[in-house]
């Protein structure tokens, strides 16, 4: 029968320092490679870091209380309509995108029409 390691024999001293977070896990460098080449590295130019644009924030004019998990099956052509609304809606940055919030639009006016809610 073959005599099974244990996880903690694969892990090198280094990693396992890290994982017990030991104080002298701080004072270990890894070993540098005494055969790299430093002069091919000091002509290189740095990279400066890019960053991407911070996205526009869109505040919410309504604030949602308290909300509640609701499931239902609705046919398909009601789903992908939805869905496709709410991605035409993040792509136009506009607010409310979410499906939720499509949802719970959709919902509101339904029910004040219906006379189930009061304005």
């Amino acid at each position: 029968m073959v005599k099974r390691r244990t996880l903690d024999d694969g892990l090198t001293p280094e990693e396992m320092a890290f994982l017990n977070d030991a104080p002298e896990a701080s004072k270990i460098i890894p070993e540098k490679d005494s055969n790299q080449d430093r002069s091919n590295t000091a002509s290189r130019p740095k990279k400066e870091m890019i960053t991407a644009p911070e996205p526009e924030v869109i505040a919410s004019t309504h604030v949602h209380i308290g909300m509640v998990g609701l499931n239902t099956r609705v046919e398909p052509h009601i789903s992908a309509a939805l869905l496709r609304a709410s991605t035409d809606r993040k792509i136009e940055r506009r607010s409310r995108a979410a499906v939720q919030d499509i949802v719970n639009e959709a919902l509101t006016e339904w029910l004040k029409k219906a006379g189930y809610i009061n304005n």
